[in-house]
């Protein structure tokens, strides 16, 4: 009986002392690589569609530049106030990864102006007059995997003659 008594008290030392010698901290190094590349090549891509004429989407040093209001002679003509304007298909966002994803559109800092500004897709409002409506879009892996967004700018009478400057955030997510 005191052997096993000492046989245990033995197996009880032993293990605290290789819980002692157990490390609290690791560091392994491996190799990895990141590409950064123009937005129309990236894995959510972003590029112009409709007419080479309207290109409201440009890649400008490897970034995607919406220029609303672009007509004659590629110059910013812009919208006169009481006036609607709709782009059947004015850009179009591509899956370029391994992973079905969904994407939805967010407007920032236009000073007002969004809400002259509702996007849809295929009759669907993801923007509607600035403010995101809730719906994400599902771009899959089977068939096309590009998605084209259309674009209405409705300017009210009396807006003001300015010139407004904002961003349009493309946020995406794996769809699981």
């Amino acid at each position: 009986m005191k052997k096993r008594l000492l046989l245990v008290c033995v197996l009880l030392a032993l293990s605290g002392l290789m819980a002692a010698m157990a490390y609290s901290y690791a560091e392994v190094t491996n190799a990895g690589s990141i590409k950064i590349v123009s937005t129309n090549n990236a894995l959510v891509a972003i590029a112009h569609a409709g007419s080479d004429q309207d290109k409201i989407v440009q890649i400008e040093e490897g970034e995607a530049v919406f220029k609303f209001g672009r007509g004659f002679g590629g110059e910013m003509w812009g919208f006169q106030p009481n006036s609607v304007y709709k782009y059947d298909a004015f850009m179009h966002v591509k899956n370029n990864s391994n992973n079905p994803v969904r994407v939805w559109l967010e407007l920032k800092d236009f000073d007002g102006a969004e809400e002259y500004i509702t996007i849809t897709h295929l009759g669907t409002k993801v923007i509607d007059k600035g403010k995101w409506t809730g719906a994400k879009i599902e771009i899959g892996l089977e068939g096309w995997r590009t998605r084209n967004f259309g674009l209405t700018i409705d300017v009210p009478s009396g807006a003001p003659r300015t010139q407004f400057n904002g961003t349009i955030i493309v946020h995406s997510e794996i769809v699981r």
